[in-house]
């Protein structure tokens, strides 16, 4: 995707408690969002969370294994939005994603480990991908439908459709499915209190059945 230099002009020193920097100015080209949002989530992550906090992440919490942790079960943000956004199934707003960067950058820990309505940080950067396919248009995965998720699971276009997420007490698969975007015991369930702490990112199932071993951890 072509992008220009725009009205935003944002410097980005993102990084994960290392020396390495990445930087980008200007809205953010498509093919550097994953490594710049994983360098961002997991500075926060590591700077902001407790050695116990993160030990009791399974997810992302051992050490050095942030960013290669964090995968497309945790946000789809790292699963594979280009080929929807070339296939025009998915509009990418890179003005927004440079936004949101630098918003996340000046968080306060306080914000992070306990954000306003319990979102956590995956659902901090809204409309930064546009999904363009409405209900019963073919998808290739949830990203492409416009308030719903993507049925089939046998990645074609002719066959996989979009549907409506349900709510509490709807029968599921995965959090995908449900408006609250937790799975558990094959019903869509409320999110737990505190499930929008940075140091739990990842301990909830979105791709997957009922809760982890052991259940969620606070």
């Amino acid at each position: 995707m072509r992008t220009t230099a725009g009205t935003i002009a944002v410097l980005l020193g993102l990084s994960c408690g290392g020396s390495d920097q990445a930087a980008v100015e200007g809205p953010v080209p498509i093919e550097m969002v994953q490594p710049l949002w994983r360098k961002a989530v997991c500075e926060k992550f590591n700077s902001c969370c407790s050695q116990a906090e993160r030990e009791r992440n399974d997810a992302i919490g051992k050490p050095g294994s942030c960013e290669y942790s964090l995968d497309k079960e945790i946000t789809f943000f790292l699963g594979d939005v280009q080929a929807s956004v070339l296939g025009g199934r998915v509009i990418y707003h890179p003005d927004k994603m440079a936004r949101c960067l630098a918003d996340l950058k000046a968080r306060s820990c306080a914000d992070m480990k306990s954000p306003p309505g319990d979102l956590d940080v995956t659902q901090m950067c809204e409309g930064v991908f546009e999904p363009r396919v409405a209900a019963g248009g073919g998808c290739s995965e949830y990203w492409d439908c416009i308030g719903g998720w993507c049925a089939g699971d046998l990645g074609d276009l002719t066959v996989d459709k979009c549907y409506p997420r349900g709510a509490e007490g709807f029968m599921c698969d995965e959090g995908t499915e449900c408006q609250s975007g937790l799975c558990a015991g094959n019903q869509c369930v409320k999110q737990p209190p505190g499930s929008g702490s940075i140091c739990n990112l990842g301990t909830l199932p979105t791709g997957e059945h009922g809760l982890p071993p052991g259940g969620w951890k606070r």
